[in-house]
């Protein structure tokens, strides 16, 4: 997705990139698919891309034009829907396992970053948009038979990567790997996805019985939300208000947390967004027709795109150091690892205005009538500031203030 959130939902890559891409492998399509019936009023179903010819699908992301990457098991490949609904493959021959599904992520080098459901080791993929296979990113437990089945990246860029395993592991961007350190036992993890402040979303089965859980920056895992016979699969957050998305094999729904208690309490906080079958994954993105962003969903033989969210500004939360400076809304990053979420570093010494670099607590004040160090006041280092003054001589004396 378009990096608005921290880099922005997912991806970076322009139309003058795509536009640039080798020749492919053109899909026919159809333009309807399967029958899929949108249920809110404020969100509309803009158009369904039929592809049938691969079907078990899983994984996507969404580029900042509006294109739509996105990976399929049985079809072993990993295939590209443009704006115009065109289809295209870029890769074949992906090892798969027809269990489980694999994902992938656009990352902020444009590289689409995915991983397999069935390797001898566990590594994290990176391709151009055109297919070609660049260096891998990581290797988790090389040697190791180990399936993997979600990815995504917070806002600090690390990426989360959970296998078939008891461990969900970060990725740094330079490829160190470690587990996610929590008292929480992972078990049966189908989706990550990154929210706001770091927070991620995990598609759990925790003691047996499907559920959506909410990861804090510290290691903590709580339910996040629970609907009684629906499997949650895979989820998708709206960042410009913190609406999680998330599907099950038969719907697709909107978990609103109005209380602000961090949980979806009843059905007063949820609603079904859409019915139909086979709701394998759903992303978050720039429309196709541009103007706003819109709700990606994954069938098994389509993908469908539903509009009518806005765009988000680019905050990723108030604890998040945006811009960069070294403060975030609500305190100092001491660290310097892009956040304000360690002990002590949420302080009065908060950032004003974290979609701008220059302005920082500690910074110089400058003559600007802005408040360039964040303490409330504007030019407040400049005494003399609109005291009268004078300039010139006899007839030629003009007044003025400083």
């Amino acid at each position: 997705m378009t990096d608005l959130r921290r880099r922005k939902p997912h991806g970076v890559t322009s139309r003058a990139v795509l536009g640039a891409l080798g020749a492919v492998c053109s899909l026919s399509i159809a333009s309807s698919a399967a029958a899929q019936v949108v249920t809110v009023s404020d969100l509309s179903l803009a158009r369904s891309v039929s592809l049938a010819s691969d079907s078990y699908l899983g994984g996507l992301d969404v580029a900042d034009d509006g294109t739509v990457f996105a990976f399929s098991n049985m079809g072993e490949l990993i295939f590209r829907v443009g704006s115009d609904d065109s289809v295209n493959r870029i890769t074949s021959g992906v090892i798969h396992n027809n269990q489980f599904r694999g994902d992938l992520r656009i990352g902020r080098d444009g590289l689409i970053h995915r991983v397999p459901t069935s390797e001898l080791s566990f590594p994290v993929q990176r391709y151009s948009v055109d297919g070609t296979r660049q260096a891998d990113l990581a290797l988790i437990q090389a040697g190791t038979n180990l399936l993997g089945t979600s990815l995504d990246f917070d806002c600090r860029n690390d990426a989360f990567a959970a296998v078939r395993v008891a461990t969900l592991y970060r990725i740094t961007p330079s490829g160190v790997v470690s587990p996610v350190q929590s008292s929480y036992s992972f078990d049966h993890v189908d989706e990550v996805e990154a929210g706001l402040d770091n927070v991620m979303y995990l598609a759990e089965a925790p003691g047996g019985s499907d559920a959506l859980m909410r990861l804090a920056p510290d290691g903590t895992v709580t339910s996040y939300a629970a609907i009684s016979g629906a499997n949650l699969r895979a989820a998708a957050v709206d960042f410009s208000n913190g609406d999680v998305y998330a599907a099950t094999s038969t719907a697709v729904y909107r978990l609103r947390d109005g209380n602000g208690n961090q949980q979806i309490d009843d059905a007063s906080e949820w609603e079904v967004v859409m019915t139909g079958s086979d709701f394998y994954d759903v992303g978050y993105g720039p429309s196709a027709a541009g103007g706003g962003y819109s709700l990606y969903v994954q069938t098994s033989d389509a993908l469908h795109e539903i509009r009518g969210l806005v765009m988000p500004s680019g905050d990723c939360g108030p604890h998040i150091d945006d811009d960069g400076d070294g403060a975030c809304e609500l305190g100092l990053d001491a660290n310097a690892d892009g956040d304000c979420l360690d002990p002590g570093e949420a302080t009065a010494a908060a950032d004003c205005a974290d979609d701008d670099p220059t302005r920082f607590p500690g910074a110089t004040d400058a003559c600007d009538g802005i408040d360039n160090d964040c303490d409330g006041s504007a030019d407040e280092d400049f005494a003399t500031l609109g005291d009268p003054c004078s300039a010139g001589i006899g007839a030629c004396v003009g007044a003025g203030t400083l």
